[in-house]
């Protein structure tokens, strides 16, 4: 299989100007908007989930407070696991709320050109496109380890 080498930042800013006309700063902003607006609607997806698995969360941990359900055998692994998710769940929601979901306006990026100003936006991009991913691997290691304390509680029935 043959790998796909990805341009870099310049080249794409290049790409991005000649593609649209190094004068058209309207269809420029637009294209950039879109990829702004694809990274905010994946970023409200994974805010969601958090949402739900941090409800879960609450549910399970106040279940075991009220239910005094009797020890079992690995319990106090079980307990790391689900402080462990919920604390993942948390961090992955303050990363995209912090880092993702933050506003910038891009008429407000630096830049002395159109093509300087691109590179800041697409920089820019690149940033909240990091942010997104380390708030998906916390978000995914939350869900393990919930699946994980949650297999061990019901393997001890």
């Amino acid at each position: 299989m043959k790998r796909v080498k990805l341009l870099t930042r310049e080249e794409e800013c290049e790409r991005i100007v000649e593609g649209h006309g190094p004068s058209d700063f309207e269809r420029i902003s637009e294209a950039l908007d879109r990829q702004f607006r694809t990274i905010h609607n994946r970023a409200q997806l994974i805010l969601g989930i958090c949402g739900v698995l941090i409800s879960a969360s609450v549910v399970v941990t106040a279940g075991r407070l009220i239910g005094h359900r009797p020890e079992y055998r690995h319990r106090h692994t079980a307990s790391i696991l689900l402080v462990a998710a919920g604390i993942l769940e948390i961090a992955a929601a303050a990363v995209v709320v912090g880092g993702v979901l933050n506003i910038r306006w891009s008429t407000r990026q630096p830049g002395d050109d159109l093509r300087q100003w691109v590179l800041s936006n697409l920089s820019h991009r690149d940033r909240k496109t990091l942010a997104y991913r380390v708030s998906t691997l916390l978000l995914l290691l939350s869900m393990i380890s919930y699946q994980i304390a949650i297999a061990i509680a019901m393997l001890q029935l």
